[in-house]
């Protein structure tokens, strides 16, 4: 070849060299887009950490841009041991006196004693033990045959529901120990168990005395019998009833005395003398239960005993709690009680009709001031790297990636507009950062006088608020401010009805008499898909039914509650309101009579009407006695709750909207992901970049075929340089030759 490693092999150039530098001319132009490439490049990677940083900005302000986001509530009881209290954000401030009257209980109800739990069988054919919890609880029915034993009739029973738990337990006794006990897993006094159809040889309704049994260690060798048998204990609980020899001798002669509660208490000693006739025994209260001897070859000795189990088989009687709450009682099927006062959940710990718990609702000051310290360090951390981008170091020269970008400095011109501004809306009282002790420093950070914040998070809590959150406030209790989209601005809106919401409603057609409905009665509800059946007794007052109805609703969450008209009637509401809140309601018994409920046996319907009205005189949508601004004009998706039979103008929502939505919104702006100032500005300087990779491409691919251009001519130039040499060689060869010839 006529270049080897980029030199000439005749010339001896360096044509490498020489190419290299003459390219390097060539590639200025390519140098300089590559540098306008990398600093776009920067550029982009501080708008996408700008970008970055305004979103962990938003979040928190997301905190701090609408007023439920400040609310928190703390809940206290004075009292740990009667009652617990949690409280949510729209818990009102306020202190209640509660007092539990009584704790809800599920049912516990036991068989008397079996001979035992895995032998012997408790039907004696096939046959059904059926049960259900309340008078409107689903009937379980459980198979038994000749075969099925205690154990298995509790492990069928498991195995068919879990709203009650089967076991079997040994009391002891030396008589029929086994007993099945079945447990509701659901409290309240309408969660009863009710045995339907029982064909075992078990009783689960009846009273039992069980029969007397002899100590072990007795001196006495005859007999001891009970009045043993189904009903015979008029007791209302369990008990074993302990015989203990006091005076010893024969039968007439020996004395005793009794407990009732297994030998933990007695009665006197000498209280009771035997007999071969039955003798009632008791401490306290004669409740059936009696014992009778038998005489054998030895007579009584000081320290005999005997004991007789006498049974109910409600161990456990279902019931409500009963709570007074500033001297309002109500009746609930649960210890857990939240729908007695709006956002309050109170846990009720121990039934205690004497001593009063003080439940309290305060707001929670700490955390509306770790919100606010958490908003002023983000956006210092901002505000630092804002400064980062855009600043220009004379001492240097070295200026930041975004010095002199419009938008960068268009944003934080409208953050320090906003900070050191007054809330737009808010006109009195506190209305800026800096009345509150939070002040912007000549760098642009924002500094907190802690004592200055804390002291009007005190004192001022609902004005603090307002200048970091977009608040909706009404001049009257009958409005109330709900929601609304970012794009209804600040300043005075005024409501006004043309119709009022209603209440779906039914009321008797007769005044119930003061001494309550004749015969029993039964009220069926049905609202949407649920149906709801209360059960009335001959002689419920209409307090009685009242109530009756309620808790019903209550237990059963269904939005129907009961009333007394003021004339007397009973008078049933939805808890809703507008069109969508609609139910039906029938009884067994005329509604002709004042001796019913004057329901009737024609089905009734109550209805509601939604709200009409407008919002600034713009129309609105209403739904139940929400009232939402319609689309399309300047109160879109303003929602104001709208209470009371009022029409006409009745009243005004004022909205402010704090530093925290400000900065929300302004954020939004910038970083929106689909028309966002930051994307648009980065997909300029993307386009950019590809538009200068694009052209550097095409540039180098000219510069490569320009380089190789230049290589051919040399490579030619070193052809003819060998051509000539060889040539030049030849020629001297032939000089020479000629030379030497002689003539």
């Amino acid at each position: 070849m006529a270049i080897s490693s980029g030199v000439g092999l005749i010339s001896g150039i360096n044509y490498d060299q020489i190419i290299s530098q003459l390219m390097s001319i060539e590639r200025r132009p390519v140098y300089q887009m590559t540098a306008k490439q990398q600093v776009l490049q920067t550029q982009q990677n501080a708008f996408n950490a700008l970008s970055t940083k305004l979103s962990q900005l938003q979040e928190t302000v997301q905190n701090i841009n609408e007023e439920k986001d400040f609310i928190r509530r703390t809940a206290q009881s004075s009292d740990t041991d009667i009652v617990t209290v949690s409280a949510s954000s729209s818990a009102a401030e306020g202190s209640y006196s509660v007092k539990v009257l009584q704790m809800a209980q599920v049912e516990r109800r036991a068989s008397q004693g079996f001979v035992d739990s895995d032998t012997t069988a408790v039907a004696s054919s096939e046959g059904i033990f059926a049960f259900k919890l309340g008078e409107n609880g689903s009937l379980i029915s459980i198979n038994v045959d000749s075969t099925t034993t205690l154990n298995e009739l509790r492990d069928k029973i498991n195995a068919a529901t879990k709203d009650v738990r089967a076991s079997v337990i040994n009391d002891g006794s030396g008589y029929n120990p086994y007993r099945l006990v079945i447990n509701s897993n659901q409290a309240g006094a309408d969660k009863n168990i009710i045995i339907t159809t029982n064909n075992t040889s078990l009783e689960f309704n009846q009273t039992t005395i069980e029969s007397a049994q002899a100590g072990s260690t007795n001196t006495f060798d005859g007999t001891v019998s009970s009045n043993s048998g189904v009903g015979n204990y008029t007791g209302t609980t369990t008990k074993r009833y302990v015989v203990e020899i006091t005076t010893g001798g024969e039968i007439s002669t020996a004395k005793f005395r009794v407990s009732e509660d297994g030998g933990i208490t007695w009665s006197a000693n000498d209280a009771f003398t035997t007999s071969t006739s039955p003798t009632s025994i008791y401490s306290s209260t004669d409740q059936g239960v009696k014992i009778s001897f038998t005489a054998g070859v030895t007579n009584f000795a000081v320290g005999d005993r005997f004991s007789i189990d006498a049974f109910a088989p409600v161990l456990q009687q279902a019931q409500n709690s009963i709570v007074n709450i500033d001297g309002v009682i109500i009746s609930r099927n649960s210890n857990i009680i939240d729908n007695a006062l709006d956002g309050v959940t109170l846990t009720l710990k121990s039934a205690d009709p004497v001593n009063t718990s003080t439940v309290s609702i305060s707001n929670d000051n700490s955390n509306m001031n770790g919100l606010i310290i958490d908003f002023v360090n983000k956006y210092n951390t901002l505000i630092k790297d804002i400064n980062s981008f855009t600043n220009y170091d004379l001492d240097t020269n070295v200026k930041g990636p975004l010095f002199g970008d419009s938008t960068t400095t268009s944003l934080k011109a409208s953050i320090m507009r906003i900070l050191s501004s007054a809330v737009p809306g808010l006109s009195t009282g506190l209305n800026s950062l800096a009345q509150i002790g939070i002040k912007l420093n000549d760098d642009d950070t924002l500094q907190v006088n802690t004592s200055t914040l804390s002291s009007a998070i005190q004192n001022n809590y609902e004005n603090v608020k307002k200048i970091f959150a977009y608040v909706g406030t009404s001049n009257t209790t009958n409005l109330e401010f709900l929601s609304s989209t970012k794009n209804v601005l600040y300043g005075n809106y005024s409501v006004t009805v043309y119709q009022p919401a209603t209440q779906g409603t039914v009321t008797g057609n007769q005044v119930i008499s003061s001494s309550g409905i004749s015969l029993d009665e039964t009220l069926t509800f049905t609202m949407g898909d649920e149906t709801a059946i209360v059960n009335l007794t001959a002689n419920d007052k209409l307090a009685d039914i009242v109530e009756k109805i309620n808790n019903k609703m209550i237990d059963i969450d269904l939005s129907i509650r009961a009333y007394t008209s003021n004339d007397g009637k009973l008078m049933l509401k939805t808890v809703d309101y507008g069109e969508d809140a609609a139910f039906s309601v029938i009884s067994n018994r005329s509604g002709d009579t004042s001796t019913q409920t004057g329901i009737g046996t024609s089905e009734r319907t109550g209805t509601g009407i939604d709200v009409d009205g407008t919002i600034n005189g713009y129309s609105a949508r209403g739904k139940g006695q929400e009232l939402t601004g319609a689309t399309g004009t300047p109160v879109d998706g303003l929602k104001i709750k709208v209470a009371g039979n009022n029409t006409g103008l009745v009243g005004i929502i004022n909205l402010t909207q704090g530093v925290g939505d400000q900065i929300y919104r302004l954020i939004e702006r910038y970083t929106n992901s689909s028309n966002g100032l930051i994307k648009a500005r980065t997909e300029g300087i993307e386009d950019n970049i590809e538009s200068i990779g694009e052209r550097i491409e095409n540039y180098n691919t000219r510069l490569k075929s320009k380089e190789n251009s230049l290589r051919a001519q040399f490579t030619k130039l070193e052809t003819l340089l060998s051509q000539y040499q060889a040539q030049s060689q030849y020629l001297s060869i032939q000089i020479a030759q000629l030379s030497s010839t002689t003539y």
